[in-house]
């Protein structure tokens, strides 16, 4: 059953999206004590997980449906962007200037957009882990927003 994730800044209560509790592989435990940038640096933490269960899915496509092959290393490659530039750059970016930090988190959503495109005349076999990180960058960045 979904439950409403909600932010507490600047003494108000802020609803940033319905999520389950348990998200994409991480769970989010209802007693969790954060500020705001300890909730950025769970949803990056997610972003990172979920980007790193792509890369695996891409190298086992890339095996089983050799005809995908282009459109798998362009996966490839912005899933590699997203682990070695994005989430360095928001983790780096949540102890410092969070502006950095809503960069790398929107760009990590419009890289899933860009790699689920690659499938126009093929049913993508990555929609799923697609979905997910653009929903996940996306709570992520909402979370991120509230520190500007």
């Amino acid at each position: 059953m979904p439950t409403t994730l909600k932010i507490h800044s600047n003494m108000r209560w802020h609803l940033i999206s319905e999520v389950p509790l348990r998200m994409n592989g991480i769970t989010l435990d209802k007693s969790i004590n954060e500020d705001v940038a300890g909730l950025g640096l769970i949803m990056v933490a997610a972003v990172k997980a979920k980007a790193k269960e792509t890369m695996k899915a891409i190298t086992k496509l890339k095996v089983s449906r050799p005809e995908l092959r282009i459109a798998l290393n362009d996966c490839s490659d912005r899933y590699n962007a997203i682990l070695v530039g994005d989430v360095p750059e928001a983790e780096q970016a949540l102890r410092g200037n969070p502006k950095f930090a809503e960069n790398g988190m929107a760009d990590s959503s419009i890289e899933a957009v860009a790699c689920e495109e690659n499938f126009k005349k093929v049913k993508s076999p990555l929609t799923g882990f697609n979905n997910k990180m653009r929903d996940l960058s996306d709570v992520a960045r909402a979370i991120i927003r509230n520190l500007l």
